[in-house]
């Protein structure tokens, strides 16, 4: 796993768990089609934008997705990362002549920091805990016009 390339180098690792919001609303009103061309291009956005040689982008579950991130050692680091992120999740998207644009909520967690006391082993699942609280706790104070669809 990547902490373990980041412990042996002696980097920092950062996770970024992604919430694609807005996709129930993009099913009810356009259908499934919709719903997965939109994650879709979500997704590719992020691997061209993010997946270099030190960045992995990992779709979890639905609408859920995961950045790991190698040598992220700081806030300012973290802040451009999830800068980077919220661009492809927020630029609309093109799908059936209507423009789609959704929002995105995030959590995150850094190892070292985030995972102190924890065996390498169990620093992984440490960070996805903590990235995915962080994640809950942002979900919360979603942004307004989640799901907007132009006709």
């Amino acid at each position: 796993m990547q902490v373990d390339v980041a412990a042996k180098g002696g980097g920092g690792l950062a996770l970024l768990r992604v919430n694609v919001n807005g996709m129930q609303q993009i099913n009810d009103a356009m259908g499934c089609q919709a719903r997965d061309r939109v994650l879709s291009t979500v997704a590719e956005r992020m691997v061209k934008s993010l997946a270099r040689g030190t960045e992995m982008v990992a779709r979890l579950d639905g609408n859920e997705f995961c950045i790991a991130s190698l040598n992220v050692w700081d806030d300012e680091a973290l802040d451009l990362l999830e800068a980077r992120t919220r661009e492809c999740v927020r630029r609309p998207v093109q799908v059936f002549s209507r423009t789609v644009q959704v929002m995105g909520s995030f959590g995150r967690s850094v190892y070292p920091f985030d995972a102190v006391g924890a065996k390498r082993e169990e620093a992984g699942v440490m960070l996805l805990e903590t990235a995915s609280r962080r994640l809950q706790e942002n979900s919360r104070r979603t942004e307004v016009g989640v799901g907007r669809i132009e006709h």
